[in-house]
């Protein structure tokens, strides 16, 4: 599904855009969001905004497998 729906508490219903994330639509009738979706573009801003926190995120550093396989290796060595 291209448009995810969110259901709120007074029983409307969300359009939410996955690239924009903008609310496109807000109805009581699930069907009444289609027609809407199909019309609703990005800002380009928005795009530009939500892509350029998705990519400077922080993600943790990621090991080099052989630097694991290395330190595993040395206290044997140490104690030959």
């Amino acid at each position: 599904m291209p448009f995810p729906h969110r259901l709120n508490c007074d029983g409307t219903i969300d359009s939410i855009c996955d690239c924009c994330f903008a609310t496109v639509a807000t109805a009581t009738v699930e069907a009444d969001l289609e027609p809407l979706e199909a019309v609703h573009l990005c800002e380009p801003s928005r795009v530009a905004y939500y892509h350029q926190i998705d990519s400077t995120a922080k993600r943790p550093p990621q090991k080099d497998p052989t630097d694991l396989i290395a330190s595993d290796t040395e206290p044997a060595q140490q104690r030959r």
